[in-house]
């Protein structure tokens, strides 16, 4: 992912991936009810050179956060595809 645009979700604000220090993870879809559907945020490092630096992450449920990252992860692929077709 080369930036982060939030007009998917109704707000007009994008950056560059290269400013963006937190770590977000979403679980991918296998119960149709729903009940599978984390989300989880974090700052934690995992290099080398970053292992003495403290952070966390924190992992919940919320299926209307849960659909956003869906749907903007979902408009990433797309735009990906159109790139690569040109």
């Amino acid at each position: 992912m080369e930036s982060v645009d939030l007009d998917s979700i109704g707000i007009p604000y994008a950056w560059s991936e290269s400013f963006d220090h937190a770590k977000l993870a979403i679980s991918a879809q296998s119960n149709p009810k729903g009940t599978d559907r984390w989300v989880c945020v974090g700052d934690i490092n995992f290099t080398l050179a970053q292992e003495k630096r403290g952070g966390g992450t924190v992992a919940f449920k919320c299926e209307p956060l849960w659909n956003s990252r869906v749907q903007v992860l979902h408009d990433e692929k797309l735009a990906k595809k159109r790139k690569r077709r040109k």
